[in-house]
């Protein structure tokens, strides 16, 4: 069974999500350090820039009653970025994940619900002549399963498929 893939928000995507200026991140994380609640430490770097686990800053967020987004633990998702994709390069996994959303319209399907195969059907029988979405889908390869969990939480963060693919 795949597992599910890893969400990541960089301090930048922390302010956005709690609808705050950045620096009140890195003040809110300076000022929680000595506290029973400190901001979550990082699980890795990426490029230089700290990434932390989102459900760990969620529940920070929970506990210490912190930002202007009363709806952050529904809009996490759509503030994250996946980790755990191996070899997949980000146009791989940009594309793949544009083509599940477009998939999702298309078809009114919860992907996550399907197994692998199911979903390369899906996308064969909305695409058969491989014009717009099912290479795309099919390049995802062993993460396909992964990645259409995560366009159903994007689509489920941003309110629709639509919305999320914006």
């Amino acid at each position: 069974m795949t597992q599910p893939l890893a969400l990541e928000l960089s301090l930048a995507d922390v302010a956005a999500l709690c609808h705050v200026q950045r620096p009140v991140v890195t003040m809110w994380r300076r000022r929680s350090e000595a506290t029973a609640w400190p901001f979550p430490q990082p699980v890795s770097w990426v490029r230089g820039e700290e990434r932390f686990d989102v459900a760990a800053v969620v529940e920070w967020l929970e506990r210490t009653g912190r930002g202007n987004n009363p709806d952050f633990r529904a809009d996490a998702a759509g503030f994250a970025k996946p980790t755990g994709l191996g070899t997949l390069d980000d146009t791989v996994v940009n594309q793949g994940l544009a083509a599940l959303l477009c998939l999702k319209v298309i078809t009114g399907e919860d992907l996550s619900a399907h197994p692998a195969a199911t979903v390369l059907d899906l996308a064969d029988d909305a695409d058969p002549d491989d014009v717009f979405l099912r290479r795309e889908v099919e390049a995802l390869d062993d993460r396909l399963t992964a990645c259409a969990g995560f366009a159903d939480l994007l689509a489920d963060a941003a309110y629709s498929s639509a919305e999320a693919f914006e």
